[in-house]
């Protein structure tokens, strides 16, 4: 997208005025299923005007697009009231480059402990089965071309050093 308008500044903005709008729209839709109209409704309005999700719309970062992967993992899942594989499916493609985005994106793998003691879609053992199967394998193919590249370049198929950054931002920053 940068590289059509020309400005990876303004493209990283414009990203993320998209991505809070499909996070906007994915909580209403999410709340209004397992809540009710009125409080989705709400709650929406709460994250609309909060200070934080308006600074994060509009800067040029990841967290509004891991954001948005995040609550599209959420909002696939638990779309239909009866099983629905290409959902599933949906769900584990949006979980697996939610974790491609920020590795700690690796939470949405917790839906198949859903899947298994929850069971919203009141299946059988052997479906739960097959159903975190299919969400897991499509999350973990996902990401795995990335993995495959810093096996072959670090050694590593989950290779990361993000706790350098965390690191720098809590002891190096200004020294």
């Amino acid at each position: 997208v940068g590289f059509v308008l020309g400005d990876f500044f303004r493209t990283g903005i414009l990203i993320g005025v998209i991505s809070a709008a499909v996070v906007i729209y994915v909580t209403f839709e999410i709340l209004k299923r397992v809540f009710s109209p009125n409080t989705a409704f709400f709650v929406t309005i709460l994250l609309v005007v909060n200070p934080v999700f308006v600074q994060y719309s509009y800067s040029a970062g990841t967290d509004m697009f891991f954001n948005a992967l995040a609550s599209l993992t959420i909002f696939f899942f638990l779309k239909k009231e009866k099983l629905n594989y290409r959902q599933i499916v949906l769900a584990g493609i949006c979980g697996g480059l939610s974790y491609l985005t920020r590795y700690n994106g690796v939470f949405l793998l917790s839906f198949v402990v859903v899947i298994f003691f929850v069971n919203y879609w009141n299946i059988s053992w052997l479906k739960r089965l097959k159903t975190a199967a299919v969400f897991a394998v499509v999350f973990v193919l996902t990401f795995s071309p990335w993995g495959f590249h810093t096996l072959s370049e670090k050694g590593s198929f989950f290779y990361n050093e993000n706790y350098k950054n965390i690191a720098y931002e809590m002891h190096g920053k200004g020294k």
